[in-house]
């Protein structure tokens, strides 16, 4: 599994006896496995067994790191951090109506930029690391983001990334990872606003929060 903030979050309620909506999700950075399920006995069976059936090193704290990990996909008010503290930042995996605005300002950009995508080394490490990444999810009902892939596809002429097969949506963006990884940094730094950085900031290895951390960085020094 990706290692995940060094902030350890912890069910609220000991033995998940309060489950979440869309239930529990672990995913494995070394395959893109996802690991669901309504309670957590069958969550860890399932952690573990993925473990054993590919003869990966089972972590002295798996239990622990799942229960983060999926922790960090969860509305408000089933975890906390091992002080007692209640996380103020929380990844919403449902389509919002400033996602269809995001979404379209990136388009935009990226259009009269003369639509140059990245090259194809830079985006096969971006996809890697959004393959792996617990915040790779299906998210439904962006239309701008169905029209960036479109172009994205004539663009580079449907080649797309090896990990394409594993590409979803980003749980926090929710840009298509098979569109936004052939974006340009500068572009794709339209559709994000610093509330949505917050969240970032708990997915500590994204391509995406550190490029424009970058980015953010040369402008400041001029």
């Amino acid at each position: 599994m990706q290692p995940t903030n060094p902030s350890t979050l912890k069910l609220k309620y000991a033995g998940g006896n309060l489950v979440p909506p869309d239930g529990f999700s672990v995913t494995f950075s070394e395959d893109g496995f996802v690991a669901k399920a309504t309670d957590l006995p069958t969550l860890f069976d399932r952690v573990l067994k993925h473990y054993q059936d590919n003869d990966y090193p089972i972590p002295h704290s798996w239990k622990e790191d799942a229960i983060d990990q999926a922790c960090r996909l969860m509305p408000p008010g089933f975890c906390r951090y091992e002080d007692g503290n209640i996380p103020d930042t929380y990844i919403n995996t449902r389509i919002r109506v400033e996602d269809v605005a995001n979404a379209t300002r990136v388009f935009i950009s990226w259009t009269l930029g003369g639509l140059n995508t990245v090259d194809k080394s830079l985006a096969e490490s971006r996809a890697k690391i959004c393959a792996s990444c617990y915040a790779n999810i299906p998210v439904e009902g962006c239309a701008p983001c169905f029209g960036l892939m479109n172009i994205v596809a004539d663009v580079t002429g449907n080649k797309g990334t090896e990990a394409d097969g594993l590409l979803k949506n980003c749980a926090i963006c929710h840009c298509l990872n098979r569109a936004q990884v052939w974006v340009p940094i500068e572009h794709l730094a339209k559709g994000v606003a610093d509330k949505m950085m917050k969240e970032f900031k708990m997915v500590p290895f994204c391509w995406k929060w550190q490029e424009i951390e970058e980015l953010k960085k040369k402008a400041d020094d001029g």
